[in-house]
């Protein structure tokens, strides 16, 4: 006898938490991609839609603002009267040095009849050509980081990264379409779950089988009874569920993610510190309509000491560097305040001001270090930042020091078996502020101004010694074209002493960033 044996498929379902993960995954990758896609939109209405109400959108094609203000961002200049423009303010104007073009750079000073003086933060002086009032269309308010920078793509030919935006941009927009099939299920979900009207039974209470998810067929090959899973209204009622739910936390994380880029560009309130000597929040707007006092540069590299002056008053000078090397201001040390025009330093009188350590505890003198400072001053004389072996008056082993000579010119010089100089190839006591750096290391001595190396050599080697960071005043006994008076002479500001040599790239940093 031959026996047959019906064998039924295995009914297998699917994972719902593979298929959780899945759907998850689909949609938060969307959702994100159309976050971004949403931000760069509110940054691009941003930049664009204050020139409905006359303000005046423009491009920073330059980094003459520069760290403020850098190549590519936006500049949303705001319309004001004329008698509202003061020192400080970062303005629109016609370019007097170039008919039918725009500049922006910010309020100097005052000039004559009217006139205003201004400059590029990270220009070393001041533009040559005065402005009248009547050029200016507007006070910076706004700042979009970045969104020009397409524009500046383009002029300069550098295609190549204007088709490698339009890709990426092209692939953003098609993750936010990743979820496009959930939302079509969900759609067809709604069909479907309107149109269910519900379980039967038969007269004896039994429960329709499609209820339950399974419907007896006939295999059309072998005449034998089959069982196959179908998805059954109560699972197609869940996935409704499943599927609004996704779509609801989609929606909100979208909101939170449009929220948050829109506050990239969105001013939290009114600040003028954004365009002041320091950028605090650099992807924020800022009003520019208010005086303030300037904020100390940001400190950076580490630095073993650096006072920046900016308490309004006293003779104690903070430590801005995390070893706490507080200073003291002598008699003959003036302190000046300023605003973002101008930020506070200090002024020496030339015959008895210095800034000494309070801390009686000796340092050792480092074989690899930088000093640095910013220095205006019309007199040849004196010593601006050096080491030496006594806290206060006269050093008898004094070196690692930056001096303005008898010739005018700074300085920068170590001891090593003798007196081993730079000197700048020109002056810097015309009445200008010139930002002067000393580094050495084992690569050799190199001497900056205004940024740029003027000097170097290959010695390597300074005295041993301990003592105190001095300013302002100490020994220059024998030193190469010492001047008659060790003491400094001119206003001081920033003065840095740093554990490392700095690199050409960070000096130049710290000179664009200015006081």
């Amino acid at each position: 006898m031959t026996t047959s044996r019906i064998e039924l498929p295995t009914v297998s379902l699917p994972s719902s938490t593979m298929r959780d993960v899945r759907d998850w995954s689909r949609i938060i990758v969307a959702t994100l991609a159309r976050g971004v896609i949403a931000t760069l939109l509110g940054m691009a209405l941003w930049a664009a839609a204050p020139a409905v109400i006359g303000w005046h959108p423009t491009t920073v094609m330059t980094g003459s603002m520069e760290p403020r203000l850098h190549p590519g961002d936006v500049v949303v200049a705001r319309p004001v009267a004329e008698t509202s423009l003061h020192a400080g303010q970062v303005l629109l104007y016609d370019d007097p040095d170039m008919p039918g073009q725009l500049r922006l750079h910010r309020f100097d000073k005052a000039g004559s009849n009217g006139q205003i003086i201004t400059k590029g933060d990270a220009n070393p002086a001041a533009d040559s050509t005065p402005i009248m009032r009547t050029a200016v269309h507007g006070v910076a308010f706004i700042r979009v980081p970045y969104v020009g920078l397409p524009v500046m793509w383009l002029r300069d030919g550098e295609y190549l990264r204007v088709i490698g935006l339009v890709v990426v941009l092209a692939a953003i927009a098609l993750l936010s379409m990743l979820d496009a099939s959930l939302r079509r299920r969900l759609e067809d979900a709604d069909a479907d779950a309107d149109t269910d009207g519900g379980t039967t039974a038969d007269a004896g209470g039994r429960t329709d089988a499609t209820d339950i998810g399974l419907e007896a067929r006939v295999d059309a090959t072998t005449g034998l009874p089959s069982v196959v899973a179908t998805v059954s209204r109560r699972e197609a009622r869940r996935r409704v569920r499943h599927t609004r739910r996704l779509r609801r936390a989609g929606t909100v994380l979208a909101i939170v993610l449009v929220a948050g880029g829109a506050g990239l560009v969105l001013p939290a309130k009114a600040l003028a510190a954004g365009f002041g000597a320091t950028a605090v929040n650099p992807t924020s707007s800022w009003a520019a309509g208010s005086t303030f006092d300037c904020l100390g540069r940001t400190v950076t590299n580490s630095p073993s000491f650096t006072y920046q002056f900016g308490a309004a008053s006293g003779t104690s000078e903070s430590d801005l560097s995390a070893n706490g090397r507080a200073g003291t201001l002598s008699t003959g040390v003036t302190r000046v305040g300023g605003t973002c025009g101008s930020s506070p330093y200090v002024t020496f009188d030339g015959t008895s001001g210095q800034i000494t350590t309070t801390s009686a505890t000796k340092v050792t003198a480092p074989t690899t270090f930088t000093v640095e400072a910013w220095i205006r001053t019309s007199t040849a004389a004196g010593k601006v930042v050096g080491f030496g072996n006594s806290q206060t008056g006269t050093s008898s082993s004094y070196d690692r020091h930056l001096y303005v000579n008898s010739a005018g010119k700074i300085v920068f010089g170590v001891y090593n078996s003798g007196n081993i100089t730079i000197a700048s190839p020109a002056v810097v006591t015309d009445g200008a502020w010139h930002h002067v750096v000393g580094t050495m290391s084992s690569s050799g001595m190199a001497l900056y101004v205004d940024g740029v190396s003027v000097g170097t050599n290959t010695n390597t080697g300074a005295e041993a010694n301990s003592g105190w960071w001095r300013i302002g005043y100490d020994n220059l006994n024998a030193w190469t074209n010492a001047p008659t008076s060790a003491y400094f002479k001119g206003d001081l500001d920033d003065v840095t002493a740093y554990p490392t040599a700095l690199t050409a790239a960070q000096v130049s940093t710290l000179y664009k960033q200015g006081r």
